[in-house]
């Protein structure tokens, strides 16, 4: 099964232009990187609702990694079980967290 990013989707842009930072080396806001990804199947990036990432103030002093919020995309979760058959979700992050709100 072949995987997309979501963020490269949703913004529209090609590996290696990426203009959302997602990590701050040594917390410094002077060395933002775009080093967090979310990489699913074609089905969920064509349903895919919204991407954020969170913002510098908001997250440093929780992380050098900034949030990367992925919306459920029409309610793909609720679709029952079976949906895992269909649809794969690789996250390159041990910092991801993805929590249910």
């Amino acid at each position: 099964m072949l995987v997309f990013s979501l963020y490269h989707n949703y913004f529209s842009l090609e590996h290696g232009t990426e203009v959302h930072p997602t990590f701050f080396m040594h917390r410094n806001i002077n060395k933002p990187y775009h080093i967090d990804y979310c990489f699913a199947s074609r089905k969920f990036n064509e349903k895919l609702k919204s991407v954020e990432i969170g913002d510098y103030n908001d997250w440093i002093g929780y992380s050098d990694h900034m949030l990367l919020i992925i919306d459920d995309p029409a309610g793909i979760r609720t679709q029952g079980p079976n949906i895992y058959k269909y649809t794969f979700l690789l996250f390159l992050n041990v910092n991801l967290r993805c929590t249910e709100v």
